[in-house]
């Protein structure tokens, strides 16, 4: 079924990839100054939400531009090239448009969602993870089912909310009847407070703070079943590698930022060594070395991040049409390859951020100039998933052909 006239979006994709290269660019020139001044980047979200990249995960078939997987990972890197913060904010609202939204059973809900995303060029995030649970993947809000059943009441505190301060919807899973249920709850819904909390050594534009529900009431119809839960091991459960690939080319976009940052750098500031006996920095050979090898990894990055998500793309287009065995090993097959993209992404772009200062020089670790911003923005989005579990995920595909562990940890 399509959308109706009126709620379908004036861009093709090649537009779109386009406009993710301009807003970069432009993203990039206030980046060092929301880190610094930890501030919340409202006009850049607001020129993200007008510039039509939020329909990109919507379906043709309902107005949309229907990105696939891959162009949605290629949007995600580009956007960390200018600030990274914007990237994840962007990538929650992709993936859980392309993944989630896509696949809620209840046909009015996901066409009223794609409607608003169309027409009102609205963001939707998650309110997932909880501070103080027992694990990262336990959920302790509650979904309450009142008016015989119309609708929820929902009861909690989530933290992590990655852009909440700019949706204008949440996904907010937790537990409903003792089992696992979600839902998509406008941002202005009486009872819901977006909380000013976030302090990190980095990403600090995102603005991740809490969210705390008080008697929140939903209607049952924006409520879904626990049939899309994302931490499930179901053979057609993509969401964690989607999300994943995202959590690694965030972090491949800040590398590629500093590296860029670095070559200007030791172009138009760094001043020659005086054992090296030449006369500018761009004659250094340690340096010219030093970039040399950081280019050279920073490009295999790229390779297996977009190798990862081809695969992903191919996972999606087989998933209503193999049977469960042989979807769940190209499952397997498909977290693997992400794994491996992130094992390597990640090592590479906390040298790359880290080296920066060799060829730059000392002056560059001046407060003013800023350039640990990228280091802390790696640092802090790598730990959002233990990547020694990766490696171990790895080795057990290599040696079993499986894992024995839910890897969705986000």
């Amino acid at each position: 079924m399509e959308a109706k006239k009126g709620a379908r979006a004036d861009y093709s994709k090649e537009q779109l990839l386009a406009k993710a290269k301009e807003l970069s660019a432009e993203f990039a020139r206030t980046h060092s100054m929301h880190d610094l001044q930890r501030t919340f980047p409202h006009h850049e979200m607001a020129t993200l939400k007008a510039s039509g990249l939020l329909v990109s995960a919507v379906p043709a078939a309902f107005g949309g531009v229907d990105f696939s997987f891959s162009d949605l990972i290629e949007t995600v890197l580009t956007l960390a090239q200018g600030n990274p913060s914007i990237a994840h904010m962007y990538a929650e609202h992709a993936i859980i448009t392309k993944d989630i939204v896509s696949r809620v059973p209840k046909k009015e809900l996901r066409e009223s969602l794609y409607k608003e995303i169309l027409s009102q060029h609205a963001y939707i995030t998650a309110a997932g993870s909880e501070r103080n649970s027992k694990d990262v993947l336990a959920y302790e809000t509650t979904l309450t089912p009142v008016e015989n059943g119309r609708a929820v009441l929902i009861n909690g505190r989530k933290f992590f909310a990655t852009g909440a301060i700019a949706s204008d919807f949440l996904w907010v899973p937790g537990v409903m009847d003792g089992g696992a249920a979600s839902a998509f709850v406008p941002t202005r819904t009486p009872g819901l407070s977006v909380l000013d909390d976030w302090d990190a050594m980095g990403m600090q534009a995102t603005w991740s703070g809490s969210v705390v529900f008080k008697d929140v009431r939903v209607p049952i119809e924006r409520v879904v079943p626990a049939t899309t839960d994302p931490r499930t091991l179901e053979p057609d459960q993509l969401f964690g590698p989607m999300f994943q690939t995202a959590f690694t080319a965030i972090p491949l976009g800040a590398a590629i930022s500093a590296f860029n940052h670095a070559v200007n750098y030791v172009k138009t500031k760094t001043r020659p060594f005086p054992a090296a006996n030449v006369k500018a920095a761009t004659e250094d050979p340690y340096i010219l070395r030093e970039l040399g090898r950081m280019r050279s990894y920073l490009s295999g990055c790229e390779l297996l991040v977009r190798e990862a998500a081809r695969y992903i793309d191919h996972v999606v287009e087989l998933r209503d049409k193999l049977p469960r065995e042989e979807l769940m090993k190209m499952r397997v097959e498909a977290m693997s390859k992400v794994a491996q993209a992130k094992i390597v992404t990640t090592d590479t772009a906390l040298s790359v951020t880290t080296d920066v200062f060799k060829v730059c020089g000392a002056r560059a670790a001046l407060r003013d100039e800023n350039t640990d911003r990228f280091l802390r923005d790696v640092r802090t989005i790598t730990v959002h998933d233990p990547v020694d579990y990766k490696a171990k995920l790895v080795g057990e595909c290599v040696v079993r052909g499986d894992y024995t562990y839910v890897p969705f940890l986000t």
